[in-house]
């Protein structure tokens, strides 16, 4: 599965991005000159606008041995194969361990070791936000997997540093933590209602509207937020990390880019919503016990 680009038949000086998936058998094909295994290739092109996908025979690329279909849809949108996911795809395990780990502490002895928690998630936090940073705005498509070894190392180091200050600075910390569980609220809020809405600009006033809500309210009711806070940020990462291995869980920035495309009404079925309830009576649990 790889990224290619090539050139806007209507724009020059502008390229389409497209996704290439190869299956191969195990046959040998014999009909080519150079005999190889027999193979299929769909080319995934990106139109927000059909309502219907549309399927064609790549004639040119296409040989005896290796039929090509290009495939164009809305589901084809929002793909992006840069360093950093293709990391995550092939280290799935390290992410998801990390976040069930992560997330049963801060379920289990969050409000009990509330320094250590933030510490934890304010490491974690920064850590994502460095690799956000250079993999989704600054690096180009074509860097190398082994950057990821050597940023992942600055941004763990950042985090550790944020961590360390931010666990001494407690009401600071309750309040920035719960900024974060209103940024993933609202999240959850837009994956399970506001779906279907193309409207860029409403999940990120709902996202952060509810982190500056809560961060807020952080101050006054420190408790009380910490509290919730642990309970629910413990629950969600618990229950997210379980389900890279389970599957049926949308990744959330492919939400973003298919918000950005026309809606996700093609990401979001039953599983997530029992995702979803799980979540909700783990953070129960975790607030009255």
């Amino acid at each position: 599965m790889t990224l290619n680009e090539k050139p806007d038949p209507e724009d020059e000086t502008k390229k389409i991005k497209y996704l290439t998936i190869k299956w191969t058998s195990e046959a040998e094909c014999t009909a080519d000159p150079d005999p190889a295994p027999y193979s299929f290739t769909m080319n995934m092109f990106c139109d927000a606008k059909l309502k219907e996908p549309v399927y064609s025979l790549n004639v040119a690329s296409t040989t005896a041995c290796n039929k090509v279909i290009d495939f164009t849809s809305v589901s084809g949108c929002g793909y992006d194969l840069n360093a950093l996911w293709r990391w995550v795809d092939q280290y799935y395990w390290i992410v998801a361990i990390t976040m069930i780990f992560v997330g049963a502490f801060v379920w289990a002895l969050g409000q009990k070791m509330f320094k250590p928690t933030i510490f934890i998630v304010f490491t974690l936090t920064i850590f994502v936000l460095v690799m956000f940073l250079f993999y989704a705005l600054i690096l180009p498509i074509t860097t190398k997997d082994w950057t990821v070894w050597v940023i992942g190392s600055v941004g763990l180091l950042l985090g550790l540093i944020v961590g360390f200050f931010m666990s001494k600075l407690a009401r600071v910390g309750v309040a920035a933590l719960g900024a974060w569980i209103g940024f993933v609220g609202g999240l959850l809020i837009h994956e399970a209602v506001l779906f279907h809405s193309s409207q860029q600009w409403l999940f990120w006033v709902i996202c952060v509207g509810l982190a500056v809500i809560c961060g807020a309210i952080s101050f006054w009711k420190y408790k009380i937020i910490l509290i919730v806070s642990t309970a629910f940020l413990g629950s969600y990462l618990l229950v997210r990390g379980a389900s890279v291995f389970i599957g049926g869980y949308p990744n959330e920035f492919t939400l973003i880019s298919k918000i950005r495309n026309g809606g996700a009404t093609d990401l979001l079925h039953w599983p997530f919503y029992l995702y979803l309830g799980v979540i909700a009576v783990l953070t129960f649990l975790g607030i009255i016990i």
